[in-house]
């Protein structure tokens, strides 16, 4: 006995030395930063949330959820697992998705369906117990309010957080597709938790209160926006009809007009809309869903514009560690960031975002487009707010725990880039981090007072602006000894802007005061007089 307790004090001492030494020979100094951005990529910071995901594992056997139920009969399983093998082994290029008949139950009915493998990633197809499949529901029959649905995992779309994309995107009155969560069973065998995500169609605008109208997607290869695309529209047997088809070439058109520049955003987009899309985006990290391919363009016929239907938004940011901030440095990043970047030249293919769209609605000619930019930065004051976002996450707080009961129930792997099957890192939906980011997207369209030089010049005042936010000033006054000169409809652009002195301007006058309109501050600017 006296030797295995000496033992055992004798390897807790041996392993506290070791700690000290090694915190203090400077190896943990020189690898911590490393070591911490590892841990938060890939996922393995979120096991500190383990008696919270062990609540929600318990929680799973009281939560009862939603269940869909899919039949396919024996020859047509034994043609989708060899359509399987063939693109697995020779590509989806070559090898197209084959579809077969199937039948989804839905309030004691058998409503007959079309079935497929879907997906651009070996992760939805490759793994006959985890694959994703395509519905087309027939004979103008619907399950869940949706004719055309996709079913996956998960993981597939980093779990909550896509949920969470698609419900801010409808706060904003933006066209949303369903997208909800099912224990999935196919003939009668139980295939885990899945999320089933709306395709595009006539029953998707109507449910979201829109005039039926094409919905466009960019096809697959092209990866650039501008006028030599090449688009594809959903419900091809109802666009492709003759009384039809010059609605769709018209909306063509007016996309292509812009992206030549002989129309302007005003008149071809919905500024408001893909303001807010943008906002959402930001404050989500959802930055994939900006991609050419995966952002829906949806023509409405009654005010002839373009409006964003968001899809595959897909969060590929980690939860960051708030020590780990500059180390991870996608913090940083907004749409305007990355508009601004691809606006230089020399920068146009940098941090991976050439496939994205931003930079033609922030820039035309390459001037900033202000009426764009009011309305996005418009957007990102409201999303970011607190309170916005306290009622946002409490109205949903039942539904948000039901999910992740839903999730820890089966398999909670950290969503890997395509390259990586898995690893030992887990899911966590950290809702601070939200916060977190709203709070750096206040900062970041704020306001900087130091961000316009006053200075006098022999005839006039000279406004040096360092910042596209300063657009916002309104209301300006040059503020004398015992009176105050109007600027009348003087505004402050990102540029040195001149300002003709008149008669009342004497040495008193020393300081200019404006209103921030988006935040009604209040800001004074000293007039250098040197």
């Amino acid at each position: 006995n006296f030797f295995y307790k000496s033992y055992f004090f004798l390897t807790v001492f041996c392993f506290i030395f070791f700690c000290f030494i090694f915190f203090q020979t400077g190896v943990w100094d020189k690898n911590k930063k490393e070591f911490l951005k590892r841990i938060n990529l890939n996922g393995i910071v979120n096991y500190k949330y383990l008696p919270e995901i062990i609540y929600y594992k318990f929680n799973s056997i009281l939560e009862k959820q939603k269940k869909i139920y899919i039949d396919i009969n024996q020859k047509n399983l034994i043609k989708i697992e060899n359509n399987r093998k063939e693109i697995i082994k020779l590509s989806k290029q070559i090898i197209p998705f084959e579809k077969v008949t199937a039948f989804v139950q839905s309030n004691n009915k058998r409503l007959k369906s079309e079935i497929r493998l879907k997906g651009d990633r070996p992760i939805h197809f490759e793994d006959r117990k985890n694959s994703s499949y395509r519905i087309d529901i027939k004979r103008g029959e619907v399950f869940d309010e949706m004719k055309k649905f996709s079913i996956q995992k998960p993981r597939i779309r980093n779990y909550l957080h896509e949920w969470v994309f698609h419900e801010l995107l409808g706060q904003g009155g933006l066209v949303k597709v369903k997208y909800d969560f099912y224990d999935f069973y196919l003939n009668g065998k139980y295939l885990g938790y899945y999320s089933l995500e709306e395709s595009f169609g006539k029953v998707m605008l109507e449910r979201n209160k829109r005039r039926n109208g094409p919905i466009f997607s960019t096809f697959e290869y092209v990866n650039e926006f501008s006028d030599k695309n090449k688009y594809e529209v959903y419900n091809k047997k109802y666009w492709e009809k003759p009384d039809n088809i010059p609605i769709a070439k018209s909306a063509i058109q007016k996309i292509n007009n812009f992206l030549a520049g002989k129309e302007t955003l005003e008149n071809v987009f919905d500024v408001e809309k893909w303001a807010w899309f943008f906002a959402v985006t930001d404050l989500t990290y959802t930055y994939h869903g900006t991609s050419i391919k995966s952002v829906k363009l949806y023509y409405n016929p009654v005010s002839g514009k373009f409006e964003p239907i968001g899809f595959d938004g897909h969060r590929l940011a980690p939860n960051y560690s708030e020590h780990t901030t500059k180390e991870l440095p996608f913090l940083n990043d907004t749409n305007f960031f990355i508009a601004r970047k691809k606006n230089s030249e020399k920068d146009k293919f940098s941090r991976g975002f050439w496939y994205t769209i931003e930079k033609d609605f922030f820039f035309q000619n390459n001037k900033l487009n202000n009426n764009f930019y009011i309305s996005y930065v418009e957007a990102i004051k409201k999303i970011s707010e607190k309170k916005f976002l306290d009622n946002f996450f409490e109205t949903r707080k039942k539904k948000i725990k039901k999910i992740n009961s839903g999730i820890y129930s089966d398999s909670y792997i950290y969503d890997y880039p395509s390259d990586r099957k898995s690893g030992i890192g887990i899911y966590y939906f950290k809702k601070k981090e939200i916060y977190r980011r709203a709070e750096f997207l206040l900062k970041e369209f704020s306001i900087n007072n130091a961000a316009l030089y006053i200075e006098e010049g022999q005839n006039e005042l000279i406004f040096n602006s360092y910042n596209n936010n300063n657009i916002f000033l309104s209301d300006g006054k040059i503020l004398c000894k015992n009176y105050e000169i109007n600027l009348t409809e003087f505004k402050i652009n990102n540029k040195t802007l001149y300002l003709d002195k008149n008669d009342k301007f004497n040495n008193t006058c020393n300081k200019v005061s404006f209103i921030d309109n988006i935040s009604g501050n209040y800001f004074e600017y000293k007039i250098n007089k040197y």
